[in-house]
């Protein structure tokens, strides 16, 4: 049975207060933007209805009503283009990060007509694709680091139409396998604290009891005046964080270990300064050999694992640290 996914949502934005939003998904190789707008539906107060509910419930942090499910309602009318879309024969066995980032782009509305849910093609605005990567100034770029262009870039993926339907993480370049880690667009500051945070660990030459990936090279834009990512050494971990991979049956040697080398990495980061910063256990990678590795250096902090005022602080590492150890330690079934 194929359970390849047929599109992958990239992007959701909504307005509560004018009840408007834009869903923006991958489809081998097209790029689809819906608007919804509560307007829209006035000739299906039903629909109408259901959509301001969906709303409310993700306002409100409803547990029991997701994204996803708005995302499965409101695509469910571009199914059969998304079907006809998929089905196209893919001449190229191989596809870069180029063809991921420039893809042909389409802009739909939702609307509803004798009851019905419909999309339709917006005209009303131009689609373009959304400006990749940061802008950073000269003076912040005094890194040793290789540059590599999207086109240099080859997507790893067994079915070649997952390439340009799924987010492009795992690539291969200059004969390794890399991990691409994107640049949130727009977001130089964050963008400098984990460069930054890279050339200090670097700087460390602690190999054995540092458990982080390195900077392999950093991916600019084809134009030369954007920097679109980070090209990490990559971590065989099949997507397994250490949220996941306790469960109440793991031996007990195995939460040992991954304390001891999430602990002594941190404690390292420490010493020469360097704050982690989102400290928590889906920040922590488990890879095939059962081993612990801490990513994620660009700033920011979740609740539950460190507290507002601790964030990008020594201290809030440390607070996410005995969490973390404790999430190891002590989880159990429910």
């Amino acid at each position: 049975m194929d359970h390849r996914p047929l599109y992958t949502v990239t992007e959701f934005w909504t307005h509560y207060a004018t009840k408007k939003s834009d869903i923006t998904v991958m489809c081998n190789g097209t790029c689809f933007h819906l608007s919804l707008s509560a307007e829209n539906f006035q000739e299906a107060p039903e629909i109408k209805e259901q959509y301001l509910q969906y709303l409310a419930a993700l306002e409100a942090d409803d547990p029991d009503i997701t994204e996803e499910d708005l995302y499965d309602w409101a695509l469910e009318p571009l199914l059969p283009l998304f079907q006809q879309i998929d089905s196209n024969p893919t001449n190229k066995q191989t596809f870069t990060l180029y063809d991921y980032f420039n893809p042909i782009t389409l802009k739909y509305k939702l609307h509803a007509a004798g009851g019905i849910l419909l999309a339709s093609p917006n005209d009303e605005t131009n689609a373009t694709p959304r400006r990749q990567g940061v802008n950073l100034a000269p003076s912040n770029l005094s890194f040793q680091w290789p540059l590599f262009r999207p086109s240099d870039i080859s997507i790893c993926n067994k079915d070649p139409k997952d390439a340009l339907t799924q987010f492009p993480r795992k690539v291969f370049v200059d004969k390794e396998i890399c991990y691409f880690k994107a640049f949130q667009p727009g977001c130089q500051r964050d963008a400098l604290h984990e460069l930054n945070a890279y050339l200090r660990i670097d700087h460390l030459k602690i190999e054995d009891s540092l458990r982080v990936p390195h900077i392999v090279g950093i991916v600019q834009g084809e134009d030369s005046s954007s920097y679109v990512g980070l090209l990490l050494s990559f971590i065989d971990c099949d997507g397994r964080t250490l949220e996941g991979a306790v469960r109440a049956d793991t031996p007990e040697h195995l939460r040992q270990r991954w304390v001891a080398q999430v602990t002594s990495t941190v404690n390292h980061l420490h010493e020469a300064g360097i704050v982690w910063g989102d400290a928590k256990a889906a920040n922590v990678l488990v890879d095939i050999n059962m081993d612990a590795w801490i990513i994620d250096f660009g700033g920011g902090f979740t609740e539950g694992w460190v507290e507002r005022e601790k964030a990008g602080t020594v201290g809030g590492d440390i607070q996410g640290l005995a969490k973390i150890v404790d999430y190891v330690l002590a989880r159990t079934k429910h």
